[in-house]
């Protein structure tokens, strides 16, 4: 079974598509990171919210790092 080009076009879109998603993915991870280095420095509420980013990338939160 072979591929027509509009299947082939179809798939590289979806490809690209990903990668895209992957990039943007990789930056906000990055991002967080940094942020991390200011987490003392946000309110309770952005600490909350940081650590939920953490929580949702998968990314030690603060309250794992303190317990070990």
């Amino acid at each position: 079974m072979s591929l027509t080009t509009k299947a082939i076009q179809n798939l590289a879109l979806k490809q690209n598509k990903a990668r895209t998603q992957g990039d943007r993915l990789a930056v906000i991870v990055d991002l967080v990171i940094d942020l991390g280095w200011d987490r003392d420095r946000l309110s309770e509420d952005g600490q909350r919210v940081y650590d939920n980013l953490c929580e949702a990338l998968h990314l030690p939160t603060s309250r794992e790092e303190s317990h070990g």
